[in-house]
């Protein structure tokens, strides 16, 4: 039983998730104010950050458990062996589950919202459950809709700890603006969050579209009108091929941009270009060559590879 609800929450998924939330905390923010020079200090408690962290994770997982209810007819095609809604967990416990996750999840981002006096800041709490349903029940039966729905939440993850780390911090240092324009890693922060927003919403779209070309048979049976579907498969390759060369692209722009605030820029670019261009590189071929399920399935899971990659980034500018 735990391991099918493990299964079904797509365990590794939410790991990765809490897993850029912890870099981000540790290497953006708080390596950043230590590399700054200036005596200032986190000012988001640690305990919050983890209610933040498992707030987001609890959202995440009712998304994913909501998904799998919908999508039972597909996944009789698709992955009949992983199969767990309607299988090893009834509909109405699954139902029972993603409304048990989701409502602690947003109860938590507003007790945070509350503890930082702006309840405004609770709008990622419920936006992105209502976003996660509308996707599983209609979104992701359309063309590119479904895949950048999920692409778009996938970068809010680091523009919501921003909203609460960086908030916080600025409404403890709000001189700090006046500081050293150009040499104080503090004022950047937020240019790290969005190129992390940035670089979650390509991979997370090209791997959805492969996961998409992966899940070809089951839509096609049931009416799921996915990019593959209504375009074709060798158009849906094109498709990754051309976001792979953007996402590529974007990678050393935002490359560039940070260098004008680091004097390491020579070993983010040896990073990048030995480890994250290597692999999109590899995946553009890949892609083109791929035609069996299995090879879909290990090329989505390359690109989990390649977000892996990316955190190192982060941790980089933590140590230099």
């Amino acid at each position: 039983m735990v391991m099918n609800f493990l299964k079904l929450i797509r365990w590794s998924n939410l790991l990765i998730i809490a897993l850029l939330m912890v870099i981000v905390r540790l290497f953006i923010f708080e390596k950043g104010l230590q590399n700054s020079g200036l005596l200032f200090n986190l000012q988001f408690p640690q305990s919050s950050f983890w209610i933040l962290v498992a707030s987001v994770v609890l959202i995440a997982a009712g998304g994913n458990v909501v998904n799998d209810i919908y999508d039972q007819e597909i996944d009789n095609v698709n992955k009949p062996d992983k199969k767990i809604v309607g299988k090893s967990i009834s509909e109405t416990k699954a139902w029972i589950l993603f409304f048990v996750l989701t409502l602690s999840g947003i109860a938590l981002g507003y007790y945070l919202a509350l503890e930082a006096k702006n309840t405004s800041f609770t709008l990622f709490h419920i936006f992105t459950p209502l976003l996660l349903w509308i996707y599983a029940a209609q979104l992701k039966k359309s063309p590119l809709l479904g895949n950048l729905a999920i692409a778009v939440l996938a970068a809010c993850v680091p523009l919501v700890q921003l909203t609460f780390e960086y908030g916080a911090m600025l409404g403890a240092y709000s001189e700090v603006l006046n500081i050293n324009v150009y040499g104080n890693p503090i004022l950047f922060m937020p240019e790290w969050c969005f190129y992390l927003a940035v670089f979650a919403f390509l991979s997370t779209l090209i791997r959805e579209i492969i996961k998409d070309m992966e899940d070809i048979e089951g839509d096609q049976k049931f009416g799921a009108r996915t990019l593959p579907v209504v375009f074709g498969m060798t158009n849906a390759k094109k498709i990754v091929v051309v976001l792979s060369m953007i996402f590529i692209a974007v990678l050393y722009a935002a490359l560039f941009f940070l260098s004008i605030f680091s004097q390491n820029t020579i070993v983010y670019f040896a990073y990048q270009s030995l480890s994250i261009a290597l692999l999109v590189g590899s995946s553009m071929l890949k892609v083109v060559k791929t035609k069996d399920k299995k090879d879909f399935t290990a090329l989505s899971n390359l690109w989990k590879l390649i977000m892996l990659a990316g955190f190192g980034t982060c941790i980089i500018y933590g140590f230099l």
